[in-house]
């Protein structure tokens, strides 16, 4: 049986079956290692550009194993013992069996800083002499498998049995092709069940075309109405067309969280499809997590996540997550930004944990929260706690009050003439910008605090020509910090406690809010004078 350094001389002499231009520099080519082991490449050969080309032989399974390694070591080496820059560096595998290989090798590939290929190597009935070699294609990335914001509700009636839904849900999904879904059963205080269904990546890539056929033969849309549709979306369309068991009811995340938080239903247990079977992989607190938003960047104005610097794609992910919650309010958002810029010039391995939560419309707050046990839950707030034992970081957001007085009728009518305006505003997307409006409007702003252990107060911040500036606080006889026209959220509510109340009653006035389905419904003629 002829061994591997045989087959590397033939190979030597045959380059061109490789890559016409293909020369020989030199086989089992030494390279000095003053930092550990020498190496020896199999053939160092340079290309019709004048490239060189390191490439490595392999015969068996278990030997291109190793491959990788020592294509990483000699591109290394080449440099460190020639001073051969990376640029005018490639690399090549040849090898005569690929099953372990295949797929470390089209990780590399795919990420390589060098041009980098793999050959499959046929040898002739002598198993010595390479009569052809092959270019081998790298495997496709793997799709990530996360939920998506597309969702929908399914409220059962008493007598529908939670599970028979699920099955017959399932096997309808599995039809169309999908694979990976959940849904979240769903208990009110009164018993009602209802399953919130949530849609993982759908990667197959003929799904969108074979969806829209489906969806404009059945005359449901035109080809140009599902253009901006995801996937995801072009599914539950095609769902509800067959699926005839259940309606399927508006959801997304803000609403999931809205169910449980403020309506009181209770999360009890997961039924799961795919990949979200492996509850070790995707456990329930992820799960709950995604399906509110508060994590795989679903939701404007919610995030929760941890990260460390030193961790480059976690961190990333963490960066993008927190700039897309503050999205709709710049305020917070090019601060934080500038914030953690410099947080992650930090060198040491600590963990930064972050939370966000703004929903972008005050009214919807007081509303909901005002004279409430929560109102301090429901009202916008931020953290980002840098979490080193040696000195640990602390950045605090919220909104405040300038301390000037206000008519709060006289500016609520400034930008919502009526309450059916604010209901509108909601209805089409519009709420966070004329929400900025009513906190301008009312003195009100969103700060950010940096808080350090080692200090004794916290520092104002703020940006000043793209440049954070930090402003110390002072006690007052109270013992209170205070901040130049920055007072608590609190004093305002204080202060204006009765105009809020009376504002509030006549916003509950025009309401009706469905609990089953956390559905808020405005009952008024908008082209009628409103007298806040």
């Amino acid at each position: 049986m002829p061994t591997e350094n045989e087959i590397r001389d033939e190979l030597a002499v045959r380059l061109t079956l490789i890559e016409p231009g293909l020369t020989l520099v030199e086989k089992n080519y030494f390279l000095r290692n003053s930092e550990g082991s020498n190496g020896f490449v199999d053939i160092l050969a340079r290309d019709s550009t004048g490239l060189f080309v390191i490439l490595e032989l392999k015969k068996s399974s278990n030997t291109s194993r190793e491959a990788l390694h020592e294509i990483g070591k000699y591109v290394d080496l080449l440099g460190r013992d020639k001073g051969i820059p990376l640029r005018r560096v490639r690399a090549m595998i040849v090898s005569t069996d690929w099953r372990e290989l295949l797929v470390p090798f089209s990780y590399y590939a795919s990420r390589s800083d060098f041009p980098f290929k793999g050959f499959q190597l046929d040898l002739d009935s002598d198993e010595l002499t390479p009569v052809r070699l092959s270019e081998v294609e790298i495997l496709e990335a793997p799709e990530e498998r996360s939920l998506t914001e597309s969702q929908r509700l399914i409220v059962l009636d008493p007598e529908q049995d939670p599970e028979v839904i699920w099955a017959s849900l399932h096997a309808a999904l599995i039809d169309l092709g999908v694979q990976d879904f959940v849904a979240a059963k769903l208990v009110s205080q009164s018993h009602q069940v209802s399953l919130a269904v949530a849609l993982g990546t759908v990667w197959i890539p003929e799904a969108r075309e074979r969806l829209v056929s489906s969806i404009v033969q059945a005359g449901l849309l035109d080809e140009e109405d599902l253009e901006d549709e995801t996937v995801e979306e072009l599914v539950f369309t095609e769902l509800s067309r067959v699926w005839r068991v259940a309606t399927l009811g508006v959801c997304y995340p803000e609403k999931v969280g809205s169910l449980i938080y403020a309506h009181g239903w209770a999360l009890t247990s997961w039924f799961r499809s795919g990949v979200f079977e492996d509850a070790l992989v995707f456990p329930d607190s992820d799960l709950s997590d995604l399906v509110q938003g508060w994590t795989g960047g679903l939701s404007v104005g919610k995030y929760q996540g941890r990260a460390r610097p030193a961790n480059r794609l976690q961190w990333n992910e963490m960066v993008e997550g927190l700039d897309g919650a503050l999205a709709g309010n710049e305020s917070w958002r090019s601060v934080v930004s500038e914030w953690m810029l410099q947080v992650a010039g930090r060198s040491r391995g600590f963990d930064v944990a972050a939370h966000v939560y703004d929903p972008g419309d005050f009214l919807q707050t007081l509303v909901h929260g005002f004279d409430e046990e929560d109102l301090a839950r429901l009202v916008p707030d931020m953290g980002v706690v840098i979490e080193d034992p040696v000195s640990a970081v602390g950045l605090i957001g919220m909104l405040a009050w300038n301390g000037q007085s206000v008519d709060l009728r006289s500016a609520l009518a400034s930008v919502y003439r009526s309450p059916g305006e604010w209901g509108d505003a909601r209805a089409f997307g519009g709420v966070r910008e004329t929400d900025r409006e009513l906190l301008t409007a009312w003195n009100l702003r969103y700060v950010l605090w940096e808080k350090k252990a080692q200090d004794d107060l916290p520092k104002l911040l703020h940006l000043e020509r793209g440049r954070l500036v930090r402003t110390a606080g002072r006690e007052n006889f109270l013992g209170d910090i205070v901040f130049p026209g920055t007072r608590p959220l609190a004093d305002f509510f204080d202060r204006y406690a009765g105009e809020i109340r009376g504002i509030v009653g006549k916003l509950k006035s025009t309401l009706v809010i469905d609990g089953t389905t956390a559905t808020q419904l405005h009952f008024i003629d908008n082209t009628t004078p409103w007298q806040w």
